[in-house]
């Protein structure tokens, strides 16, 4: 049984080990949220989690090389990560706009250096002859004509990518104290101490002087007991008495048989056996533990499964690393 003490302290670590989950929880959300359709989220995975009333230890569980479920002693709970927000809808292509109005004519520019005349290109083919107009009278050279209205606007490009997610929000506050558990029972009584011993005896008195012999008088009440006396010599030796009668047979056969050694790893619980060969049955059996923090393992079941075949099965509490079970049976001739 703990002290006060050691179950004052297991509770005073319960609220650590809540908060500890609490930042842990919105983290791995983040990590494994899915997002292969950002206009319809799913929501999350289930992440499953072990706590440890006594000690306030909180630990995953089902998930790949984790245990399936939780120890003996702990509760287990599980938290299911909400879908993200969904993005905003990009909206409909607005119409087009009108045409702006046509800016102002610029200067004419200054006439550039005549460049060199170009290669003579193939004759054209004769086209057929007009009819011959009337000769007008030559006029004078007009100025050069405005500059043409710009081109109508394009089509607005398409929505930008949404921003960033902001950061988390602060951590709500904890959660009311769960009621106390009731009390565990009575512990049996120890056995009783030893007697103790007995002390000596007081040393005798001196005898005093013989005095006149008196008249005779009644016959008093018997005395105490007197002290026991030394124990006799042993007496002789008795002569042998006759022979009882025949006992059962005894076991014959004995033999110690090693099982295969289950698997190292972090699995648990893990069951091992070991079986005697053909006309022999199990009288007993054992078990070795191997790998990391033995003591963190423990059996919790060792029996005769078959006649033949001794089986044991162990559980980790808290380990952690690699371990194996190996099995033994004690096997006799079968009577």
């Amino acid at each position: 049984m703990r002290s006060d003490i050691q179950q004052s302290a297991a509770k005073a670590a319960r609220v650590p080990g809540i908060l500890a989950v609490l930042l842990v929880i919105p983290a791995l959300a983040m990590a494994q949220a899915p997002t292969s359709d950002p206009q319809n989220p799913a929501p999350g995975p289930t992440l499953y989690f072990c706590y440890l009333p006594r000690s306030g230890t909180v630990y995953r569980i089902k998930e790949t090389g984790l245990a399936r479920s939780c120890d003996r002693l702990a509760q287990e709970f599980s938290w299911t990560v909400p879908a993200p927000p969904s993005p905003p809808e990009k909206g409909p292509q607005g119409d087009k706009g009108d045409a702006g109005p046509a800016g102002p004519i610029g200067p004419v520019g200054t006439t550039g250096p005549e460049g060199p005349a170009g290669p003579g290109g193939p004759a054209g083919a004769v086209g057929p002859v007009g009819p011959i107009g009337p000769t007008g009278a030559q006029g004078p050279q007009g100025p050069m004509g405005p500059q043409g209205p710009f081109g109508n606007t394009g089509p607005a490009g398409p929505q930008g990518l949404s921003g960033a997610v902001g950061p988390a929000g602060p951590v709500g506050p904890a959660g009311l104290t769960g009621a106390t558990g009731a009390a565990g029972p009575q512990g049996l009584d120890g056995p009783a101490g030893p007697a103790g011993a007995i002390g000596p005896a007081g040393p005798a008195g001196a005898d005093g002087a013989a005095g006149a012999p008196g008249a005779q008088g009644p016959i008093g009440p018997a005395g105490p007991a007197g002290p026991q006396g030394p124990v006799g010599a042993t007496g002789a030796v008795g002569p042998m008495g006759p022979a009882g009668p025949q006992g059962p047979a005894g076991l014959i056969g004995w033999q110690r048989i090693a099982g295969t050694a289950t698997a190292s790893n972090t699995t648990t619980p893990k069951t091992a056996t070991a079986s005697c060969g053909a006309g022999k049955v199990a009288v007993g059996g054992g078990h070795i533990i191997t790998g990391n923090q033995t003591e963190r393992r423990s059996v919790v079941e060792s029996y005769a499964s078959a006649d033949g075949t001794w089986t044991i099965t162990a559980r980790n509490f808290n380990g952690s690393g690699n371990w194996a079970l190996q099995a033994f049976v004690v096997c006799v001739n079968q009577p």
